[in-house]
């Protein structure tokens, strides 16, 4: 290494610089300026020689250095002149670039992914090599993870560390699920109230895949289409063939519940449908106060008891012994001569209550926001409708319509499993088009979800 002036018109920075661009200016690229007119480079730079153009000196680490420099009006710069090759050069780079004191800890993840991704780190040897301990390593790589809207409410301060690495161990369609928790509570939850709303809405779901463990159940609900590839380096162990995404997962258990009431009727057995919540659950589902649920154990079953499956509301895909008869003299529903005790009353009353006040301020809400909605739609209302249509659609859907209007999908990796994003790059794209072609687009989508007759009478109509 040595030590010596360079001329500043025969240095040039190098392209792998990491430092946001950003960083070359503002109040505090200004100071630095002003600093360097007074007092000149203190701290030299990191350079190699490489020749181009007519330039022969590359700035390694330097970068800001050098442009507030020539900014400064300065001839020469000092330099620290050493050999070292691209994949050094580039560890260098970054190395130095996460030691900043206004480092963000995105940008750190960022950083400490391409070490490991270029170089030969993994996470062990890297946080011995900057320093930090394997979980700080770990926490600044799931952050990582963040899709485009998380990450920059995060940059602007509007959710902390805590939530940003919740949301980031989400799938993308799960972190807008989230990150529309967030935004509409009425004050930040704190990070224990939004991790313990994740494992409810998110994870506790998840956690039950019946399928896995019965060949026939899973082949009969198929392969993940909307699960992002398993993110084993980061996350742990993720058992082969389980989703990690709640939209794929409804899809399945839906499939693994119309298998589950076919096999019983081929047994000769009418599996019922049943839900755990009070109220209309849907067609041939029966609500909690149409049934009793009766003991496993068949010593305590009475002769009416049926098997049932839950098919709707908390708790899907398990199975209940119910009786539902009016003539059973130990378990009669609604009608029969049994009579709560005031404390199951009172609980039940709160219940109501409390599904009614919820209700009341979901109505509230969804009236408010329709008598916003006004015709002919403006571009405001087109990409509520956009953005509605388009979160509820699988790759299935997404695939065929992204096609017809030319849009290619995004080539993600994570943790070396490539994937297409055809959601994200949509999204994207629909930022270019004007109102008549959102609507085209939300139209091919509807169609897209449409069969037979219905479709072709439709069609007829344009």
């Amino acid at each position: 290494m040595e030590l010596q002036l360079i001329n500043i018109s025969s240095a040039y920075e190098s392209e792998t610089n990491p430092r946001d661009k950003k960083d070359f200016e503002g109040p505090a690229f200004d100071d630095l300026v002003a600093s360097i007119k007074e007092k000149g480079v203190i701290v030299p730079v990191l350079a190699r020689r490489r020749k181009k153009d007519a330039k022969e000196f590359e700035i390694i680490v330097g970068s800001r250095r050098l442009k507030a420099a020539r900014v400064a009006g300065l001839l020469d710069i000092p330099a620290k002149i050493v050999e070292m090759g691209d994949v050094e050069a580039r560890e260098v780079q970054i190395i130095e670039n996460l030691q900043r004191k206004d480092v963000h800890p995105l940008d750190e993840g960022f950083g400490y992914r391409q070490l490991i991704e270029k170089s030969d780190y993994d996470v062990e040897n890297l946080a011995i090599k900057v320093g930090k301990p394997q979980g700080y390593i770990r926490q600044r790589l799931f952050l990582t993870n963040l899709t485009e809207r998380p990450a920059n409410a995060y940059r602007k301060g509007e959710i902390a560390d805590g939530h940003a690495v919740l949301v980031a161990r989400l799938s993308p369609l799960d972190q807008s699920n989230a990150m529309r928790y967030l935004r509409d509570s009425f004050s930040l939850p704190s990070v224990k109230q939004f991790k313990e709303w994740i494992e409810e809405e998110f994870y506790h779901p998840l956690a039950f895949q019946p399928w896995l463990k019965d060949k026939e159940a899973n082949k009969a609900v198929g392969k993940c289409i909307e699960c992002s590839p398993n993110l084993n380096t980061l996350f742990g162990e993720v058992k082969e063939g389980s989703c990690t995404d709640l939209k794929c997962w409804k899809r399945k258990m839906g499939r693994y519940i119309l298998h589950q009431i076919a096999k019983s009727r081929k047994q000769g057995v009418e599996l019922l449908k049943v839900s755990k919540e009070y109220g209309s659950a849907g067609p041939e589902i029966l609500s909690a106060n149409a049934y009793t649920s009766v003991s496993f154990k068949k010593k305590d079953r009475c002769k009416y008891a049926q098997k049932a499956i839950v098919a709707a509301g908390s708790d899907l895909g398990t199975f209940l012994w119910v009786c539902i008869s009016s003539e059973c003299p130990k378990h009669q529903v609604d009608h029969g001569d049994y009579t709560p005790t005031p404390k199951e009353k009172e609980r039940r009353r709160k219940e109501i209550k409390e599904q009614k006040t919820k209700r009341e301020k979901e109505e509230k809400r969804i009236v408010e926001s329709l008598e916003k909605v006004k015709w002919p739609l403006t571009g405001k209302n087109l990409d509520i409708i956009f953005e509605i249509v388009l979160n509820e659609q699988g790759t299935t859907v997404l695939r065929p319509v992204a096609k017809r209007f030319k849009i290619s999908p995004k080539k993600k990796t994570r943790c070396g499993s490539t994937y297409y994003d055809w959601e994200d790059s949509i999204r994207e794209a629909s930022e270019g088009m004007d109102n008549a072609e959102k609507l085209r687009f939300i139209i091919g989508i509807l169609l897209e979800r449409t069969w037979g007759d219905l479709k072709n009478k439709i069609l007829k109509m344009f």
